[in-house]
């Protein structure tokens, strides 16, 4: 691989503008609970935008209506979801694309690796003052604080 054409995947392909989208945590947090959390292949659009706006509202931090977050991923612009109709059905389906499933893979694994990173900085940081029934709790692990 070359600088031109890293260059050019950069600028065009929607792997690399997904990590860098100013929505971009609402985009992953969101397909992630849909697609990877709930193990959702394909979801209708009305669903999509039933969940989206309760995300929203319940968020209360993107602008947007959830039909227009809808509209805008699966534009070739972006390429983060694909929208189309199954076969015999007028019901307008949406799924992620292989970028995307990239993506939340990745943020997947950096969140675990985080998380697991503080939970066994928080085992093995030993009480100040333990006393008996801290000092036991610390050794066995017991009561420690998992970030999971």
């Amino acid at each position: 691989m070359d600088f031109d054409e890293l260059d050019l995947l950069r600028r065009g392909d929607p792997a690399w503008k997904l990590p860098r989208a100013d929505n971009a945590p609402l985009v992953l947090s969101f397909l992630s609970k849909v697609f990877v959390e709930d193990n959702i292949r394909a979801i209708s659009a009305a669903e999509l935008i039933s969940r989206l706006d309760d995300e929203r509202l319940s968020e209360g931090t993107f602008p947007k209506p959830a039909r227009a977050y809808r509209e805008d991923w699966p534009t070739p612009a972006n390429g983060w979801l694909r929208k189309y109709y199954p076969p015999g059905s007028d019901r307008q389906q949406a799924q992620t694309t292989g970028s995307t499933q990239v993506w939340l893979a990745k943020v997947q694994v950096s969140a675990s690796a985080a998380r697991g990173r503080s939970t066994t900085w928080v085992r093995r940081s030993r009480p100040a003052s333990p006393g008996l029934a801290g000092l036991r709790a610390w050794r066995t692990g017991v009561g420690h604080v998992s970030a999971e």
